[in-house]
C-alpha cells in the first residue's frame, strides 16, 4: 500500500481540489441541484481477514481526490437576461453567483453573492455561498463568520450546519494539524494492510480521528472497514450509512456496504449498492471492476 503523500506542494494541490469540490457541492445544494463527487477507487485493501475475498474493501487515500466541472454558459446567459429585467432581485443574484462559482469564476460570483446580501441582509443562502467561497480560498476565519450568519438566519438547514462543522474542523486542523491527521490515517491504513497485522491498533487510531474530526470521511470509512473485518458488520453498516448521509458522492462507502451485504448473503442489497457505486464512477477501469463484481454476485442468486 502506498503512503499518503506529505510533500507540501502535493498537500496544497490536494487541499485546493478538495475544498473546491466541497465549496461547489455546498453552493449547488443551496441551488436545489445535487452535485456529486467524482472520487474514484484507485487503491484497494488486501485480503480482509474475515472470510471475504481479496480486493473488496475500499479505503480513501487523500491523493485520490479529483474534481472536474463543465462550464454552464447557457445558464449564465439566461440568468443575465433575467437580471437585466430584475436587477434588484436577490435570489437571481444568488443564482448567478452559483452559476459563476460552478464555472470557476469566483471573483465574479462574489460580486453577485454580496449584491444578494446587500439587497436582502438576512439571505441565508447568499451568506452560506460567500462562506464556502472564502473556504475555498483558504480564508477559514472569514468563512466561519458568514456560515454562522447563514446558520443564524436559517437554523433548520442541515447543509449549513454541516458546512459549519467542516470549517470548524479545518480551523482546528490547520496545515500542521492536517499533516498529523494524514500521518495518523497512514498508520491506521498500514495496520489494516497485508495480513491484517493489527486491526486493534488501527481501530484505536481511527476512533481518535473520528472523535477529533467527525467530518473526516476517510477515517469514518476506514473505521467501518475495521469494524466489518473484526465481525461487527452491523456497526460498520451504521457508520457507512452515516458517511453516505454526510457525503452522498463518497463511492467507497457504497462499495463497502455492498461487501457487507454480500457477506450476509443479501445479494439484492449488495447489487443495489454496487449499482450506485457504478453510477458514481466515471473511469473505465473502475466501471469494469464493478461490473465484474456485479456479474459474480448475480451468479450467486
Amino acid at each position: 500500500m502506498s503512503e499518503i503523500k506529505t510533500n507540501k506542494d502535493e498537500q496544497k494541490k490536494y487541499r485546493a481540489l478538495k475544498y473546491l469540490m466541497i465549496a461547489l457541492f455546498g453552493i449547488a445544494f443551496l441551488a436545489g441541484v445535487f452535485a456529486r463527487s467524482n472520487d474514484l477507487p484507485q487503491k484497494r485493501m488486501s485480503e480482509d481477514g474475515n472470510g471475504l475475498e481479496e480486493n473488496k474493501w475500499e479505503v480513501a487515500h487523500v491523493d485520490d481526490l479529483t474534481s472536474d466541472y463543465a462550464p454552464d454558459i447557457d445558464t449564465r446567459r439566461e440568468l443575465g437576461d433575467k437580471l437585466r429585467d430584475n436587477p434588484d432581485n436577490p435570489e437571481l443574484h444568488n443564482e448567478m453567483g452559483i452559476a459563476l462559482a460552478k464555472d470557476g469564476l469566483v471573483s465574479e460570483a462574489m460580486i453577485h453573492f454580496n449584491k444578494a446580501i446587500e439587497l436582502d441582509p438576512r439571505n441565508a443562502a447568499a451568506h452560506h455561498n460567500v462562506g464556502v467561497v472564502y473556504e475555498f480560498m483558504g480564508e477559514y476565519d472569514t468563512a466561519r463568520i458568514y456560515i454562522e450568519k447563514a446558520h443564524e438566519f436559517n437554523p433548520e438547514n442541515k447543509e449549513t450546519a454541516k458546512t459549519l462543522n467542516r470549517i470548524e474542523f479545518v480551523l482546528e486542523y490547520r496545515p500542521e494539524g492536517r499533516e498529523k491527521y494524514e500521518a495518523d490515517l497512514n498508520k491506521a491504513l498500514a495496520a489494516m494492510g497485508k495480513g491484517c497485522t493489527d486491526l486493534d491498533y488501527a481501530s484505536a487510531i481511527l476512533e481518535g480521528l473520528v472523535v477529533e474530526n467527525p467530518s473526516g470521511m476517510e477515517a469514518l470509512n476506514a473505521l467501518a472497514v475495521v469494524k466489518a473485518r473484526t465481525g461487527d458488520a452491523d456497526d460498520a453498516e451504521r457508520i457507512l450509512k452515516q458517511v453516505i448521509d454526510e457525503e452522498p458522492g463518497y463511492i467507497y462507502a457504497y462499495i463497502n456496504l455492498a461487501t457487507i451485504y454480500e457477506s450476509k448473503k443479501d445479494y439484492s442489497k449488495a447489487l443495489d449498492f454496487l449499482a450506485k457505486a457504478k453510477n458514481l464512477a466515471d473511469d473505465k477501469k473502475s466501471i469494469r471492476e464493478l461490473d465484474k463484481r456485479i456479474r459474480e454476485i448475480n451468479k450467486k442468486l
